[in-house]
């Protein structure tokens, strides 16, 4: 499957007062789900910026206030190391919803994949472009809306695994977890792999609760190859 960048499904204009107007293109869930890939693009769009020799863009969102992103100040502090990132993001997800899509952004210039996961649904909100097809199969665009429930009833039983439970469990308790390993099913090719994640739950992210998911993109394993009977649909 061909690599699909979020920024390449967009509108891309410079207004008058030299802003870059970024404007998600395709149908309103399209649009709403690319928008989403955006909010945690901003070291890319910063480049983009950067080349055009702009300070300011404004993500457009349908029925909702433009999502701006600023240049100015964006490498005065060094990134918060992992540990750091964990339990700000974990203590900003009882107030100040800004503060986490940067934190979110920060861990995504260090080079982490960063996954949002809905708790009750289980579908996936987000997923950055460092998740490469040799670890996933697909590509990020094309994770937006997947019920990774499936991919944790390991067994073939329709039964989520132990593993599902304790994570659920812990991020209720502790509000984050730091190299938590658990396998799930591939499901573009029915593969048993093995992986290592921090999570944060953020209990009101735009109104539900979330999980979220920090990990480099090796930190995975195959632990069975691929096999038919376990391709998910």
């Amino acid at each position: 499957m061909q690599e699909v960048s979020y920024l390449d499904r967009c509108s891309i204009q410079q207004t008058d007062d030299r802003t870059l107007l970024i404007s998600p293109l395709g149908t309103r869930e399209t649009k709403e789900a690319i928008a989403w890939g955006l909010l945690y693009s901003i070291p890319k769009i910063r480049e983009e910026l950067r080349i055009k020799g702009l300070s300011k863009a404004l993500i457009v969102r349908e029925g909702r206030s433009p999502f701006p992103v600023l240049l100015s100040g964006s490498n005065t502090q060094p990134p918060p190391s992992k540990e750091q990132a964990i339990a700000k993001v974990a203590a900003d997800g009882r107030s100040d919803l800004a503060k986490q899509l940067e934190l979110i952004a920060e861990q995504e210039a260090q080079g982490r994949i960063v996954c949002i996961t809905g708790m009750l649904t289980n579908l996936c909100k987000h997923t950055n472009d460092l998740l490469l097809p040799e670890r996933g199969i697909r590509t990020a665009p094309y994770w937006t809306g997947y019920n990774y429930l499936k991919s944790w009833c390991i067994n073939g039983d329709g039964v989520p695994s132990a593993e599902y439970d304790r994570l659920i469990e812990l991020l209720h308790r502790d509000r984050s977890i730091a190299g938590y390993s658990y396998m799930l099913i591939r499901p573009d090719d029915g593969a048993l792999i093995e992986y290592s994640t921090d999570y944060v739950f953020i209990p009101n992210w735009y109104g539900e609760p979330v999980r979220v998911g920090f990990s480099t993109p090796k930190d995975y394993r195959v632990v069975e190859e691929g096999r038919g009977d376990r391709i998910i649909r």
